[in-house]
C-alpha cells in the first residue's frame, strides 16, 4: 500500500502540474483530471483483479480522490489572488471519512467554513461553487455540505446520522486549524456529553437491523453492508469505541483487554473479505451494489478464482467462506455491545449506590444532631 501511495503522489505530481500553473482552459482541465482518475482507478483495478485485499483495494480509491480534492482545491486558490486568505477545510466524511472507499460508493464531503453558511463573502462562495462543479464535471458522484463549526455541532447533536458521519470526519485538504478547532468542540459537545443516549441509540440499530435480517448470517442473498454480520456491523463497533474508550482502533481495545488478539483478526479478517467481496459487485455491475444475489455469488466465486471446476461447488465454497467472516463479525459484534451494555449498567448501579449512600448520610446527621 505504501508504494502504491508513493507511485500515486509521483504520477499526480508529474500530471496534475498543468492544472496547478493555471494556463489550461476549463475543458482542458476537466480532461486532465478525467485522464488521471482514468490511468489510477485502471490500475486500482487491475490490482483487484491480481488478488489485492479488500482493504488495499477500497483505501487505494480513498487516497486516489485525496490527491485529486487537494489538486483541485491548490488550483482553485492559486486562480485567485485572495486565494490564500480563504479559510476553508475540505473534510472527508462518512465512508470516505474512515479512508475506505469501494469502486462506486459516493464521495461525502463537508466545506468547513470559518462562520456561518448563510454569511459567507462572494470570494469563498465561488470558491466552494468551483470545486463542486469541477467534481461534477470530472465524474464523481459528490454528496456535499457547507456549515461552520456551530452548525456542524447543531447538526450532530439534532440527527444521528449527521453524528455518525462526522465521527469519521478526516481532513483531505485546507485549513488544519479550521479542522482542529472541529474536532475540538465535536469530541466536547457531541461525544462527551450523552454518551447513555448515543449507545442505546446504536444498540437499537443494531438490534433492529439483526431482527430485520432474521438474527441470522446464513441469508440465501444477504446484503453485505446491512445483513448480520455487514459492514454496518463493524462501523457500529468502532463508533461505540470512539465514544466509550476514544478510540477506533481494534488494537487499543486488546490492549485494553476489550477483546482478544484472536478476535481483532477475526474482526479485520472478515472486514477485508467483506469489502473485497464489495469490490467485486461494483466492479461487476459497474455501480454501487450491496445485495449478494444467486446469480452474482457465482460472479464472485469465479472472480476470486476458486478451484472447484463446477460453478455450484465453487459458488458453495465462496458462501462457506462469507458466512465463516459473517458469523465471526456478528458474533463479536453482538458480544461487544452486551460487553459495552453490561459496563454502563455497572456504572449506573455505582452512581445509584453512592447516591444512596449520600442520602443515607445526610439523613443520619445534620446540625450536630442524629437522625433515629
Amino acid at each position: 500500500m505504501q508504494q502504491h501511495l508513493k507511485n500515486l503522489e509521483e504520477h499526480a505530481r508529474e500530471s496534475l502540474k498543468p492544472a496547478l500553473e493555471g494556463h489550461l482552459s476549463p475543458a482542458e482541465r476537466i480532461a486532465l483530471y478525467k485522464r488521471f482518475l482514468k490511468t489510477e482507478e485502471h490500475r486500482i483495478q487491475l490490482q483487484h483483479r491480481s488478488g489485492a485485499g479488500g482493504l488495499e483495494i477500497a483505501r487505494a480509491r480513498a487516497a486516489l480522490i485525496d490527491v485529486i480534492i487537494s489538486s483541485i482545491l491548490e488550483a482553485s486558490l492559486n486562480a485567485r489572488k485572495e486565494g490564500g486568505m480563504l479559510p476553508i477545510s475540505l473534510v472527508a466524511t462518512g465512508g470516505y471519512g474512515r479512508g475506505t472507499l469501494n469502486p462506486s460508493s459516493d464521495i461525502d464531503i463537508l466545506f468547513l467554513l470559518p462562520r456561518a453558511s448563510t454569511k459567507l463573502p462572494e470570494p469563498l462562495r465561488e470558491l466552494v461553487q468551483d470545486i463542486l462543479y469541477l467534481l461534477w464535471d470530472v465524474g464523481f458522484k459528490v454528496g456535499h455540505a457547507c456549515r461552520s463549526i456551530t452548525e456542524c455541532v447543531e447538526q450532530a447533536k439534532a440527527d444521528q446520522e449527521n453524528k455518525t458521519s462526522l465521527m469519521d470526519a478526516r481532513l483531505i485538504a485546507g485549513d488544519k486549524q479550521l479542522f482542529e478547532q472541529f474536532q475540538v468542540r465535536f469530541d466536547k459537545e457531541c461525544l462527551r456529553k450523552g454518551q447513555s443516549e448515543f449507545f442505546e441509540i446504536r444498540r437499537n440499530d443494531l438490534r433492529d437491523r439483526h431482527k430485520k435480517y432474521s438474527y441470522t448470517v446464513f441469508l440465501q442473498e444477504p446484503n453485505v453492508k446491512e445483513s448480520c454480520g455487514g459492514l454496518r456491523d463493524y462501523h457500529n463497533i468502532l463508533w461505540v469505541a470512539r465514544v466509550k474508550l476514544g478510540t477506533t482502533d481494534l488494537a487499543d481495545l486488546v490492549e485494553n483487554r476489550v477483546i482478544t488478539a484472536s478476535t481483532r483478526n477475526e474482526i479485520e479478517a472478515a472486514h477485508d473479505f467483506i469489502h473485497r467481496v464489495r469490490n467485486e459487485l461494483h466492479y461487476h455491475n459497474q455501480k454501487a451494489t450491496d445485495q449478494l444475489t444467486l446469480q452474482l455469488q457465482g460472479v464472485v466465486s469465479t472472480a476470486f478464482d476458486y478451484p472447484q471446476k463446477d460453478i455450484l461447488r465453487k459458488t458453495e465454497a465462496f458462501m462457506r467462506d462469507y458466512y465463516r467472516h459473517t458469523r465471526h463479525l456478528y458474533q463479536h459484534t453482538t458480544s461487544l455491545m452486551e460487553t459495552f451494555q453490561l459496563e454502563q449498567d455497572t456504572r449506573a448501579e455505582s452512581g445509584f449506590r453512592s447516591f444512596l449512600t449520600f442520602r443515607k448520610k445526610s439523613r443520619e446527621e445534620f446540625d450536630g444532631f442524629i437522625a433515629r
